[in-house]
């Protein structure tokens, strides 16, 4: 294990090893508090804790800890994940340190219904013997299918031109788990790959997590993302200060050579959906010659302006090659107070949103007068515009957006001096 002894990447590190309890396959590192935390699959699905404070000084490792976790039937491979602190605002004090994993019904009697597993772990680097791990506690999920061509099978995924198909990874919540405190709340971000159509197509299956009012964690959100025939899998998601969620992955098919592509969503967005239009970062040229694909993608939030970096793999030969990815997506409408003496309340709600054509506008006017219904594509060109009467008190428009692709829109409402503007997402059934 390396650590940095100052804070440029390019100088001097401290070096460390330990010994493991069995070889360390699949290794993941999270941060929280005065920990580092190492998942890996091994002998047992293990987790090592070593000491942050004594590591940064340059003075050992100290004792390192280890709790192995009880293996699921049915599959061979099988890891848990750290959750790493992400952001300036630490956890509130005395926050036991969380490990997650993911558990498919499908694997056994004994595990139950499909459900995220939590384990809390309380380290103690002043006397290790009182240090503590609790848990499982179960958090119930929709109903996923982890099975694309047989449990722990390496091979399933297509690539063009060959017969080699890749490793989908699809028992394990991928990368590091994410966490962010945002003050009035806090939440966890995390994927894994599953059967998206029963059929054999992988696609994501992605959670945020949030703690109730008495402090135990739920399913805030819950999508499957797999928006057409294409396997998409490695996937990473990450969240930053604005709650905007990013969610980047691997694309791969009979007619698309692995790739890399990234799709998101904002903190004003209806629930459980990505609507920022899915984007090929990368496209690649080539199938990879073996069924070993990287082993996982990565995601970070920049601290300085909230935007995304994201490494992963894409094919321009045979051998995969490594990408890194800068993106970021535009911010929820600002919020527009209410004017009460003349022109629209600020209260505007359209519905259905998303909506498979048709968005139904209601809003109080306090006046009577015209109102200018305009709409706006992602990159701010003006796509509609629509003029209409309206009287003091509440008002009705149906706004016919059956015509345009499926993405997301913005659309204004403006009167003399006042506008409200919100986001349409538009998606055909």
């Amino acid at each position: 294990v390396c650590v940095s002894a100052t804070n440029d990447p390019t100088g001097a590190y401290y070096v460390y090893s330990f010994t493991t309890n069995g070889f360390p396959d699949y290794p993941k590192l999270g941060v929280w508090g005065n920990s580092y935390f190492i998942t890996t699959n091994s002998t047992s699905p293990m987790i090592y804790a070593l000491n942050r404070a004594s590591m940064l000084a340059g003075s050992g490792t100290g004792t390192v800890q280890q709790f192995a976790l009880t293996k699921f039937p049915s599959i061979g491979f099988q890891a848990a994940s750290p959750v790493t602190q992400t952001g300036s605002t630490v956890p509130p004090a005395g926050s036991p340190a969380t490990v997650i994993r993911v558990a498919d019904d499908a694997w056994g009697t004994s595990v139950g219904a499909d459900h995220l597993e939590i384990f809390k772990l309380n380290i103690n680097w002043t006397n290790p013997a009182s240090s503590t791990i609790s848990g499982p506690f179960n958090i119930s999920t929709a109903a996923y299918n982890s099975s694309l061509c047989g449990f722990g099978s390496s091979s399933c995924i297509p690539q063009p031109n060959t017969t080699t198909k890749l490793d989908p990874l699809s028992d394990i919540l991928m990368d590091k788990v994410q966490y962010r405190n945002f003050g009035t709340y806090e939440s966890i971000v995390c994927s894994h790959v599953c059967n998206a159509d029963g059929l054999g197509k992988a696609g994501v299956r992605w959670y945020e997590l949030r703690k109730d009012a008495n402090g135990n964690w739920i399913i805030y959100q819950q999508s499957t993302f797999s928006p057409d025939a294409t396997n998409r899998f490695m996937s990473s998601i990450s969240i930053n200060d604005k709650g905007k969620i990013a969610l980047g992955y691997n694309l791969s098919g009979s007619t698309q050579y692995p790739s890399i592509a990234i799709t998101g969503r904002d903190s004003c967005d209806a629930l459980n959906l990505m609507t920022i239009p899915e984007n090929i970062a990368t496209t690649g040229t080539a199938s990879n010659s073996s069924s070993r694909y990287g082993d996982y993608n990565a995601m970070v939030v920049d601290p300085t302006d909230g935007s995304f970096w994201m490494t992963a793999q894409y094919n321009a030969s045979t051998i995969w090659s490594t990408r890194v990815i800068h993106f970021n997506f535009s911010d929820c409408p600002a919020p527009v107070a209410a004017r009460e003496t003349s022109g629209i309340s600020s209260q505007v709600e359209w519905t259905p949103n998303p909506s498979n054509g048709i968005f139904n506008g209601h809003f109080t006017y306090f006046e009577n007068g015209v109102a200018t219904i305009s709409v706006y594509d992602l990159s701010g060109k003006q796509v509609l515009e629509n003029t209409l009467q309206v009287t003091n008190g509440n008002n009705e428009y149906s706004l016919d957006m059956s015509r345009f692709d499926d993405a997301v829109y913005f659309v204004t409402v403006q009167t003399n001096g006042f506008s409200n503007t919100a986001r349409l997402i538009l998606q055909h059934q």
